[in-house]
């Protein structure tokens, strides 16, 4: 039985940072707008790592994944989708400056049981730790391939792991 985040008794929701874009100058010296810079080829390699382990570690098999429209995260969805058995879907409250009330309001009317979160720095850390009750002054910050494992239960989130890029790929090693 799926709930919405909202009612539900408990809904796990994975934040995950897109991983290393090409470089933001050079970039900019073909006159194409930054929303369109992809993720390094190792940047791709490392996903691809960091997204098996974390469904070893929290098996988000089956996750809607939601993501920002900008190149690079949606890129991250794709692969977190495909390494872990789940469905894409493009929100623009994700691109930056998200306004976190509308986005909270969004995801609460989600029927899921688990929910994969991709976007971008400082936008998604903020968001998080206004879940969590932090604020945004509160030192969490998601690194490229980090991420945050947080349940919602009854409309509290509590963080139950946070992960940086080399935890998750190291541990794709065992």
């Amino acid at each position: 039985k799926r709930t919405s985040l909202a009612t539900s008794v408990k809904v796990k929701v994975i934040f995950f940072r897109h991983e290393p874009a090409g470089d933001r100058d050079e970039f900019a010296k073909s006159n194409r707008d930054d929303r369109d810079r992809p993720l390094t080829d190792p940047g791709i390699v490392e996903t691809r790592k960091a997204a098996i382990a974390l469904n070893r570690i929290a098996n988000i098999g089956n996750s809607l994944v939601l993501t920002s429209p900008w190149t690079r995260a949606f890129q991250t969805a794709e692969i977190l989708a495909n390494e872990c058995g789940g469905r894409v879907e493009i929100c623009e409250g994700l691109i930056p400056p998200m306004c976190h009330s509308e986005f909270r309001r969004y995801i609460e009317g989600l029927n899921v049981e688990k929910l994969v979160i991709v976007g971008h720095n400082p936008d998604l850390s903020d968001f998080l730790a206004s879940l969590l009750k932090t604020g945004t002054d509160s030192g969490i910050s998601l690194n490229k391939a980090g991420a945050a494992i947080v349940q919602n239960k009854s409309g509290v989130y509590r963080m139950n792991a946070f992960f940086s890029r080399q935890v998750l790929i190291k541990s794709d090693r065992k």
